[in-house]
């Protein structure tokens, strides 16, 4: 499967295209350098290599930030969980990338359950038990889609602001400084990609962009969803329903992409091992 982003979108320059499989899985913590601090004593090391032997057993510390060299002194950040007796070692993703990544598999599934449930529902064919199948598949998708790929810019806000950064409001009567923590708690998602997030990174974008408005768009069928309320008419949810249908997935994607990207570059990629998923 292809998907096709279009970038950099928010910033005046060349407007180009490129493809895409599946992005690049990344995590928190790796670097093709060796991140290890000897004389920190938060960090254990361990060998990766090593868990090829059986008998390797391996004494990490609960809570601590454990670094895994494997080859070529390429460095994976990870920690130790205890469950039910027994040691594992998590490396740490990236959350924003595994939120992203969902909802890139669910756009093909969006296009194939759509075009099957509309075949399903045709008026001249009646309802089928395939037809209600169809209903929960395709809007079980949808669910999928939208509320990740939120969940991923929302995600991708928190994570580029900046430990120590303050943000300030001023006016006539007053001066209110809101700290990362009361940032991410207190903001509205609105203020924070608009105004915070720029000042913070000191990258700008278009907020009166087409793109731009796909953002507001993902924003708005998010709530609904999220905060699902009937309507006053006697189909109740039917324009959640035509909303679903007609929803462009593909260019909410993208549009998403082309923020990320903007606040750090390159950070959507192409995996480069040559599979689709």
């Amino acid at each position: 499967m292809l998907l096709t982003f279009y970038r950099p979108g928010f910033l005046p320059g060349p407007f180009y295209a490129y493809t895409m499989k599946h992005i690049k899985k990344r995590f928190l913590f790796e670097s093709e350098q060796n991140l290890l601090d000897e004389s920190n004593e938060t960090f254990t090391t361990y060998d990766a290599n090593d868990l090829k032997s059986p008998s390797s057993v391996f004494k990490g510390k609960e809570g601590y930030l454990t670094f895994i060299q494997r080859e070529g002194g390429y460095t994976y950040g990870a920690f130790v969980h205890k469950i039910d007796g027994r040691e594992y070692l998590f490396p740490i993703p990236d959350p924003t990338l595994i939120y992203f990544h969902n909802a890139q598999i669910h756009l093909e599934i969006i296009k194939r359950e759509r075009k099957n449930l509309l075949t399903a529902l045709d008026i001249e064919k009646g309802l089928s038990e395939t037809g209600i199948n169809q209903i929960f598949s395709f809007y079980g998708a949808v669910s999928n889609f939208v509320i990740n790929l939120f969940t991923a810019l929302e995600s991708f806000i928190n994570q580029r602001i900046p430990d120590d950064f303050n943000y300030v409001l001023v006016s006539k009567k007053s001066t209110i400084s809101y700290n990362k923590k009361q940032i991410m708690e207190s903001l509205q998602f609105d203020e924070k990609l608009k105004e915070v997030l720029p000042k913070a990174t000191g990258k700008i974008i278009n907020t009166t962009s087409p793109k731009f408005q796909r953002i507001n768009e993902l924003k708005i069928f998010r709530d609904s969803i999220v905060h699902t309320k009937p309507g006053t008419s006697n189909t109740k949810y039917d324009e959640l329903i035509k909303k679903a249908i007609k929803f462009n997935y593909r260019e909410s994607l993208e549009a998403v992409a082309d923020v990320m990207n903007t606040f750090k570059k390159d950070y959507i990629i192409e995996c480069d091992c040559g599979r689709d998923f």
